[in-house]
């Protein structure tokens, strides 16, 4: 995180904290993409960060079909299940899919995820912050052109609208994770990671 323009050039703390937050889920979303493109979409298998994988064919019960209480060893890990598997079921359909079809290479792959982190954060920043992210936006969106450049592609305009495309399933998936992650911890519905904890204790209010 320390090594985005953005975050060095922000000088207001809840600014920086702010996109710290934006970036530990961008990253595992995007993380979780990559990481699933080069080892498990063969295979049909949704790998996270942390290398552990759920398989994708068949698709898993969500959880909610009729008697998937039968279906479960004790009520907590059906209530748990229910908790994360549709949003895993989405994460496959919605963000690997699409992901995985445009075939990035590395450097759109980062460019990809600094953008995400800096249009999901944009609004919420105070008039300063945006002013400087909004510059460095521009930038990205540069950089993603002439990356098209190098590779060669006839249309770069066009390669750069696709993955602004792509950016938005992105973050209409990273927007519903996060309130998920709200959700379990406002009402304690399961347990969570100490990191998780910290990034849902911050309650945005530079938005």
């Amino acid at each position: 995180t320390r090594d985005l323009s953005l975050f060095n050039k922000l000088q207001i703390k809840s600014d920086k904290s702010l996109i710290l937050r934006y970036v530990l889920s961008v990253d595992f979303v995007l993380g979780s993409a990559f990481l699933t493109e080069k080892m498990g979409l063969e295979d049909e298998m949704l790998v996270f960060n942390d290398a552990t994988y759920i398989r994708m064919k068949p698709l898993p019960m969500s959880g909610y079909e009729e008697n998937a209480r039968d279906h479960f060893n004790s009520k907590e890990h059906w209530q748990n299940h229910k908790l994360f598997m549709p949003l895993f079921i989405r994460q496959w359909n919605e963000v690997i899919f699409p992901y995985c079809q445009m075939r990035l290479s590395f450097t759109e792959h980062a460019l990809l995820k600094t953008l995400t982190c800096y249009q999901m954060v944009y609004f919420r920043l105070t008039p300063e912050g945006r002013n400087v992210c909004a510059q460095q936006r521009n930038a990205v969106l540069a950089a993603l052109h002439r990356a098209a450049e190098v590779e060669g592609l006839h249309d770069p305009a066009q390669r750069v609208g696709e993955i602004i495309m792509l950016m938005s399933g992105i973050m209409d998936y990273t927007l519903s994770l996060i309130g998920m992650y709200f959700k379990i911890k406002l009402f304690d519905l399961a347990k969570m990671d100490p990191m998780i904890k910290e990034m849902c204790s911050f309650q945005f209010q530079q938005s």
